[in-house]
């Protein structure tokens, strides 16, 4: 079974998966554009084969509990292009792999953190990335887009105060006062990888 999404806006709030490419041999989820929301309390995202994202924004809350994660799949995930931000759990957690071309950060926390915690990225330049408010509990934070260079230095936070206008947890346009360092860390691979204890 294929999925394909190539525009539009399609919005998922499950009790469990969200968007499942799981029945059968050759299970693939194809991203090319639009703007995909999901919020699961089972895997949000799962593909018991391949998942490739080239396009579209993707915006998961995922599950809080162990043994469901944001993002789940068997074979491979590559990213080339778009904006990809989910957040969950911490033990299953999945994100982007080395067959993609665009940059990714997967974040793991020891303790999780209480829903409606901002979460903020910025460049060592202070450029914002992304501020979010997760809508559950969360130690897991999978991100991607063009704005992520290799060589970039980036800091994340969490808490404190943003303003703007705020769509499906994500903040624009305004200002964020910063809360918590909870990691710094270079750009380095396709793939970083934080554990924060």
């Amino acid at each position: 079974p294929l999925i394909s999404i190539s525009g539009g806006e399609i919005r998922v709030e499950s009790s469990d998966d969200g968007l499942n490419a799981a029945k059968g041999d050759a299970n693939y989820l194809y991203i090319s554009g639009g703007y995909v929301y999901v919020n699961a309390f089972g895997d949000a995202i799962d593909a018991n084969g391949s998942i490739l994202m080239t396009g579209g924004t993707v915006i998961v809350n995922g599950p809080s509990r162990e043994g469901d994660s944001a993002i789940d799949y068997d074979e491979t995930f590559g990213i080339t292009g778009g904006f990809l931000l989910a957040v969950g759990s911490p033990g299953m957690a999945q994100g982007p792999d080395k067959s993609s071309t665009q940059h990714s950060v997967i974040v793991r926390l020891s303790m999780p953190l209480p829903a409606g915690t901002l979460i903020d990225m910025r460049t060592g330049e202070g450029e914002d990335v992304f501020t979010f408010a997760p809508t559950k509990d969360f130690a897991s934070v999978v991100f991607s887009s063009p704005d992520l260079q290799k060589g970039a230095s980036c800091t994340l936070y969490y808490g404190g105060v943003a303003t703007g206008d705020e769509t499906d947890g994500l903040y624009e346009g305004g200002a964020y006062t910063p809360g918590t360092v909870a990691a710094v860390f270079p750009i380095l691979e396709i793939v970083t990888t934080i554990v924060i204890n």
